[in-house]
């Protein structure tokens, strides 16, 4: 138990860490990348908007892309709350509030850490404040920062013995992230292996139940299937689109992590038992990883790295546990008071060279989204009413924020039939003026005749973006 002087000292430093984590996390996202770069966070801020305005009222969820199911659903259904909050569809509200999220998660790691040493949490909340992989990520609204802040929260509560509260909190971030799956195994595990304790499992495993059977029994309402996102998860995308993009980098990458997952949990056993619990959750991840990178494939763009933030955040407290196991990374000098370790300085130059170095990269991730943006102004300027279908949310955004087009008038070609009778028949009744064609994105199976760009009355093409066309729906020339 903390007294007095240490736990305001204690208090000072996680205030500090929060407060450097969050200017860092602020100035990027002002400076670096104030366009929102990546995809999926359309589409979370799509399926957010759409439940606000239009779901609701049905008692579900609701997305242009049928995938209000697919993501577990906290984090959209908070996006809807700041939306709601705030009288305003801006995707700034989630980009911020996942700054604060990350900011706290960097406490909770040196909190978790520093149970270690002090220096193992210092120098691992001072690198996880600039390292580029995690800030990148923090900034965007996407799901990961809610998921991972959760996630630590109840690998902190779980070091403290709150079991209820670490289930309670570990089941909150299965309703985040498909990432976090392997928390609840793992945890269980240590507590019957590790500390053969099954009064400890209960109130963990009731915890989590609390939550996550509500969740199962809400999928089950809507889409008859209470594990409908892990089947979806399973079927989509470890199976379907990641083996599809499966990186040259992957016979290297998936065998590397087996063998990293291996050494650590056999070093942790034999020499650091006190580790076990990190080196359990990390080699876990690490072997899940491994196993599906070598015998699957997974890609390794920007787009997907996001996936391996929460065990690249595990990976980093070995570097910083290893660092501070050498005498001279131990080596600390005060200055006003407070104490500076030499891992802490080496990990956090390392990070803001790296920061530095990348910088310019992830600027240029932008580039694709404001080119999206770009098409939505085109459309914004030449839509007069009626209904736009547009497949892409990021256009979506562009028309909903800057054009002020109603959730009502824009729809997805996903809820469109395919027979021409009945095509036609959905297309008068929701007065459809404009239509934007891209391909893979429901518009090459429902309206198939329009790819080759010519006119189809009473389809009229109005303007060629490269592989995107936008056609005119004129019922008077059909």
């Amino acid at each position: 138990m903390l007294k007095g002087a240490s736990l305001l000292e204690l208090k000072s430093k996680a205030l500090a860490f929060f407060l450097l984590a969050l200017y860092v996390r602020l100035v990027y996202l002002f400076l670096v990348v104030p366009v929102d770069w990546i995809g999926d966070s359309y589409h979370h801020w799509q399926i957010a908007w759409y439940t606000l305005n239009i779901g609701l009222s049905h008692g579900r969820m609701w997305d242009l892309k049928g995938c209000e199911y697919y993501w577990p659903p906290l984090p959209a259904l908070f996006e809807a709350f700041l939306m709601w909050m705030f009288h305003s569809p801006s995707i700034l509200f989630m980009r911020v509030a996942n700054i604060v999220f990350s900011s706290v998660s960097v406490v909770l790691c040196y909190l978790i850490c520093r149970k270690y040493g002090e220096g193992v949490g210092i120098s691992l909340a001072a690198s996880m404040s600039f390292f580029p992989f995690i800030v990148n990520y923090d900034v965007l609204a996407i799901h990961e920062p809610m998921m991972i802040f959760f996630a630590l929260l109840g690998i902190w509560l779980y070091f403290k013995g709150r079991d209820f509260y670490a289930g309670l909190s570990i089941g909150l971030s299965y309703l985040c992230h498909f990432a976090t799956y392997l928390l609840a195994p793992l945890l269980g595990l240590l507590y019957v292996i590790h500390h053969r304790s099954t009064t400890r499992l209960i109130p963990f495993a009731t915890g989590f139940a609390l939550v996550y059977i509500p969740y199962a029994y809400m999928l089950y309402l809507h889409t008859g299937d209470a594990l409908y996102n892990v089947h979806c998860l399973l079927t989509f995308t470890i199976l379907g689109s990641t083996a599809a993009m499966r990186s040259p980098l992957s016979p290297i990458v998936g065998p590397a992590l087996l063998v990293t997952a291996i050494v650590t949990l056999l070093i942790t056993v034999r020499k650091v038992s006190k580790l076990i619990p990190m080196a359990v959750i990390f080699s876990g991840y690490a072997l899940c990883w491994g196993v599906l990178i070598t015998f699957i494939g997974a890609p390794f763009s920007p787009y997907e790295m996001r996936y391996f933030v929460l065990p690249f955040t595990l990976g980093l407290f070995f570097l910083s546990s290893g660092l501070n196991r050498v005498p001279f990374f131990r080596l600390s000098a005060k200055v006003k008071r407070v104490k500076i370790h030499v891992s802490s300085i080496v990990l956090a130059l390392f990070s803001i060279s790296l920061l530095i170095t990348l910088t310019p990269n992830y600027a240029g991730l932008q580039n694709a989204v404001q080119y999206s943006f770009g098409v939505a102004d085109y459309i914004g300027e030449y839509y007069t009413g009626g209904t736009i279908i547009s497949p892409l949310p990021d256009v979506t955004y562009r028309l909903t924020t800057s054009w002020h087009v109603p959730p009502q008038r824009i729809l997805g070609p996903i809820y469109c039939p395919t027979d021409y009778s009945g095509k036609m028949t959905w297309l008068r009744k929701h007065n459809v003026t404009l239509l934007l064609w891209v391909p893979g994105y429901e518009s090459d199976r429902v309206f198939p005749e329009l790819g080759s760009g010519k006119d189809q009355p009473p389809f009229f093409l109005i303007r060629s973006f490269s592989h995107t066309l936008l056609y005119k729906v004129r019922w008077d020339e059909e």
